[in-house]
Order: structure tokens, then C-alpha cells, then sequence
């Protein structure tokens, strides 16, 4: 900052250092709404810190590039071209100049993440709503992380949570099959909130909807066992894992390997 008499000139560059610090300090503030914010004790601040951390990189990254923002808008215009791709498959590889084998048929999945359903979602009748319902639905399959539990309070919280204490009416389970859904995942860090038997009575509701599920069982092996769908355009299997899982159920402390596909029994197969 320079003096020309009576007049003060702010270089051209404060305003954007201003604005760089102030976008800075808005992207971190992102870190509050993942996981890492849903942890417990000291643990709780370095994982929030981390992740703030990873935003100022990226933000950096992205800010002084052009080229990977043109990339990623292009990669986002071809992954949503997938969507209005030609159905059958016949009439997509004519259109690319080639000859599909005789009797071949498209699969098409519809993937999600987090299902973390503590309402109906039959009640609703928003049309981008309604639109993307529609595009479960048209799925051949679709699958969806299950990050909820099922049951009516019967089982105690277990001594260590997910990062909160996950729970829904049963009955919503049948939410997920008027959406559209087929398999759900069921190895996460919300798994055994409610313990042992938070985590039996879960599997029992998500099974009587009528959902493939994977992930969890009574011994390891049945835990790690890849479950399946069978459509007519072909059969989908399904194998669920968890990267963080809590390592004690109601105090009793679990193998490392069995927390990774949330064995209760926790017993080698």
C-alpha cells in the first residue's frame, strides 16, 4: 500500500488475497458436514483438521488450473451422457459401426450411496424427485449402502457407535423397495450401533422387504459371502466390506479382520 498525497492506493492484488482468504476459510468449513465431524474426543478434531486440510488442497489445485476444470467438466458430460445412452446394446454398437454378437442384451445398474432413511419416500410427489426415483427404477438393478438400522428400540446402544446412534422404523425398509432398490450393503460403521442384535433384526426386516443384502452374518464366513440378484439380463452379486468400523460390541473387543465385514460371532471359518 502506497501514499500519493492525501490518497491511499490498495494495490490490484489485495482484493484478490481478500477474496482467496475468505473462499479459504468457507471451503474448509466443509469438513463439518462429513464424517469426521460425527466422531468422538480428540480423534474428532484431527480427522476434521485432515479433511480441511484435503479442501484447501483441492481448492488450490482447481483454482490454479485450468486444464483439470475443463477435464472434470468434461468427464461429468460424459458420465451423464451414460444416461441417455441407447438401451439396447444391438443399437449402441450399430451406431458405433460394429456388429454386436448375436443375442447380446445390456445390464444397466443404478449405484447410490448412502441410504440413511429416517422417512417415507413414497409420501412425495416433487417431479425432480419423481425423476430420479424413475431412474432406480429403470435400472436393471440398483444398490444402495445401508447406513440404518431396523428395529423398535428392543436392543441397548452398544458402549461405541458409528459416530452417532443409527436407527428407523422398520417398516421403511419397504421405502427402499418402492424406490426401486434390489441389494443394499450392509458393512458400514453404523452396523453395530445397537449391537448384536440391533444388527440380527435389521438383517431379519431388510430381508422380509424383499433385499438382497451383504456384509454381515453369524461367523465371518457368512459375513465376507457374496450375496446375489437374478435378473433376466443376467445374475449380480454383491460383496460388502467396511474400511472403519467400531472395534468393540457392548465392550467385547472383535478381531480386526471381522470388523472389516462386520461379523458378530466374530469366530474363523
Amino acid at each position: 500500500m502506497s501514499a500519493l498525497g492525501r490518497y491511499t492506493v490498495v494495490p490490484p492484488i489485495a482484493p484478490k488475497i481478500a477474496g482467496t482468504l475468505l473462499a479459504g476459510c468457507y471451503l474448509a468449513t466443509l469438513a463439518y458436514a462429513g464424517h469426521a465431524a460425527a466422531g468422538q474426543g480428540g480423534d474428532r478434531y484431527v480427522r476434521i483438521g485432515a479433511d480441511a486440510a484435503h479442501l484447501l488442497a483441492a481448492g488450490a489445485w482447481l483454482g490454479a488450473y485450468a486444464l483439470p476444470q475443463v477435464i472434470l467438466v468434461a468427464a461429468l458430460a460424459a458420465i451423464g451422457s451414460l444416461h441417455i445412452a441407447p438401451a439396447n446394446s444391438q443399437v449402441a454398437v450399430a451406431a458405433a459401426g460394429q456388429q454386436a454378437p448375436p443375442g447380446a442384451r445390456s445390464l444397466t445398474l443404478a449405484l447410490t450411496g448412502d441410504s440413511i432413511i429416517t422417512m417415507k419416500l413414497s409420501v412425495h410427489t416433487d417431479p425432480a424427485f419423481v425423476k430420479m426415483i424413475e431412474l432406480v427404477r429403470g435400472a436393471d438393478a440398483a444398490f444402495t449402502n445401508l447406513e440404518m438400522l431396523f428395529h423398535d428400540y428392543e436392543p441397548f446402544p452398544s458402549t461405541e457407535s458409528g459416530g452417532t446412534y443409527m436407527r428407523a422404523d422398520p417398516a421403511l425398509a419397504r421405502e427402499l423397495v418402492w424406490a426401486g432398490f434390489d441389494l443394499v450393503a450392509r458393512a458400514n460403521n453404523h452396523t453395530h450401533d445397537y449391537g448384536v442384535e440391533g444388527a440380527r433384526l435389521t438383517t431379519k426386516y431388510v430381508a422380509e422387504a424383499g433385499l438382497v443384502q451383504a456384509g454381515v452374518g453369524e461367523s465371518l464366513r457368512e459375513a465376507r459371502e457374496a450375496r446375489y440378484l437374478d435378473t433376466d439380463k443376467g445374475r449380480v452379486a454383491l460383496v460388502s466390506t467396511a474400511e472403519r468400523v467400531p472395534t468393540t460390541v457392548n465392550g467385547n473387543a472383535r478381531r480386526a479382520d471381522a470388523c472389516r465385514c462386520t461379523s458378530w460371532a466374530c469366530t474363523a471359518a
